[in-house]
């Protein structure tokens, strides 16, 4: 299972997320960059699990915290669907 840490003092935009998640998974070079693609990718494209640990995520700021809940909501989503990808705050 690959081991995925966001610390929220660091990761704070999309973008960023996208780009440690590239580095733990390697996504595939047609990857959107936006919630449609992180839900497919996951719940189709990804071999094995995945454990995203998310630290700090109270300390986004409100505009910050709408966007990344929108990935948040992914990662729970996908965890349904499959139970070795887990989301840890």
């Amino acid at each position: 299972m690959k081991k995925l840490l966001i610390d929220a003092a660091k990761i704070r935009t999309a973008a960023a997320f996208y780009a440690e998640l590239d580095k733990c998974v390697k996504l595939p070079a047609h990857f959107g960059n936006n919630l449609d693609a992180l839900f497919d990718f996951l719940t189709t494209d990804l071999s094995g699990g995945l454990e995203v640990h998310w630290q700090n995520f109270a300390a986004y700021t409100a505009d910050e915290k709408k966007l990344m809940n929108g990935i948040r909501q992914v990662l729970e989503d996908a965890g349904t669907e499959r139970p070795e990808i887990r989301l840890v705050i």
